[in-house]
């Protein structure tokens, strides 16, 4: 037997009627989403063909992901499109299974010496071809000239030539008779500059942080053993309960819904994360050379992660495109080297709660994402303290769940 051509199974493309009536089916009864929604536009791709000859094409997608796989639907706005055809001659269904391929060209020669090139073309850097293979595989293989997270990143760069339509939401099916907003800013806005070529701006976010109901984000008595002190992990049993908290631990199961939705929201869109010291380590980490944070040597960021301290040290690299940086400098001055950092894509401000006040109270957060948790602590560090009428500079919205925790989300007025 040959050796494999193909070495990662990236998307399943769907081609559908309604975008809008097919994610709603799948939000109610699979608990499949969050989904981001793109409108595309043929004629902005570099070097756009279907069969070999320049084509405009247009249609709108959205993207999910389930497991490893990234699940993709289509809905062609022309009637001349691979996917209008594929409509008219089959009606809707799974048109094509996208893979990764060590040598993208020869993978490319092959197909042109064989079955053929149904579409090809070059988006956001990460170059892509539909091979012929429907009439003797019974699917068409697109291939892919990157990995899962080079397709994350097509579909969500800010110089990808797909611009997010003005009116996407991400679905949640708790409510079937609502589509909340879960306010990802990068990819709800409409980025008309991007269709220009210039850069959106980089958000300053704050994700998935659960506090009290009396308003505390950590206990008392934070220590190694004791990361939120007398808290230990009430306030983030929600998380973990999820499909994503259950990926997170290596674990099967877990919940759907709105808890997995906002959950899943923690990374997609980030290209930097800040953080402070008392999140890095418990008191005293600093006087450990050895101390490389909690997580493991393969920690959850896959970013480069600036820890705010007065005790500077050389960067640690770490497995899965981690790095921490150690650095000395103000919160504006952290934001900007971030920013850098993140390469056009958003900075998330990661906690723990002390940081995170002095984000707000200088005004350098976008978007916010508090989950109220039902308990009392009644001891501990504060979220809000010295920040009233905070309200006032956001757009707030609440969404309540099953499991008993409220999703808070606050977006600056113009994000």
């Amino acid at each position: 037997m040959r050796e494999p051509v193909f070495n990662e199974t990236l998307q399943l493309g769907i081609v559908v009627r309604d975008l809008g009536a097919t994610m709603r089916r799948y939000v109610d009864d699979y608990g499949v989403g969050p989904w981001e929604v793109y409108e595309f536009d043929a004629g902005k791709a570099e070097d756009f063909r279907e069969y070999g000859q320049p084509v405009e094409r247009s249609w709108r997608l959205a993207v999910a992901t389930v497991g490893q796989v990234q699940w993709e639907l289509i809905e062609p706005l022309d009637e001349e499109s691979v996917y209008a055809r594929f409509l008219a001659e089959k009606d809707e269904g799974v048109h094509h299974v996208a893979v990764a391929t060590p040598d993208f060209d020869e993978t490319v020669a092959q197909a042109t010496r064989g079955n053929g090139v149904i579409l090809s073309g070059e988006f956001a850097g990460a170059r892509v071809a539909y091979l012929g293979t429907d009439r003797d595989l019974g699917v068409v293989i697109e291939i892919f000239s990157g990995t899962l997270r080079t397709v994350a990143r097509t579909r969500a760069a800010p110089d990808a030539r797909m611009g997010p339509c003005a009116s996407c939401r991400t679905w949640v099916g708790d409510d079937p008779n609502a589509a909340i907003n879960l306010r990802f800013p990068h990819h709800l806005r409409e980025l008309t500059a991007d269709y220009e070529g210039a850069p959106a701006m980089s958000l300053a976010r704050v994700q998935n942080i659960s506090i009290s109901l009396d308003g505390f984000a950590t206990g008392e008595g934070q220590s190694l053993d004791a990361p939120f002190g007398h808290a230990g992990e009430r306030l983030h049993e929600w998380m973990f309960a999820t499909r994503w908290g259950r990926e997170m631990l290596g674990q099967p199961g877990g919940t759907g819904g709105i808890d997995d939705a906002f959950s899943r929201l923690f990374a997609p869109g980030i290209g930097a994360e800040i953080m402070g010291a008392g999140k890095f380590g418990p008191p005293g980490w600093h006087e450990d050379p050895e101390w490389k944070g909690a997580w493991g040597p393969n920690p959850p960021f896959h970013t480069p992660v600036f820890v705010l301290t007065h005790h500077p040290r050389p960067s640690i690299e770490m497995e899965g495109g981690t790095t921490f940086h150690f650095i000395d400098a103000s919160r504006a001055e952290a934001l900007e080297t971030a920013r850098e950092a993140a390469d056009g894509q958003d900075v998330r401000i990661g906690g723990g709660p002390t940081m995170i006040r002095d984000f707000l109270a200088a005004r350098l957060v976008d978007h916010m994402h508090i989950v109220v948790v039902p308990i009392l602590l009644g001891r501990g560090v504060r979220l809000w303290d010295g920040l009233e009428g905070l309200e006032k500079d956001y757009q707030v919205e609440a969404a309540s769940s099953p499991s008993g925790v409220t999703h808070v989300t606050f977006t600056r007025a113009g994000v």
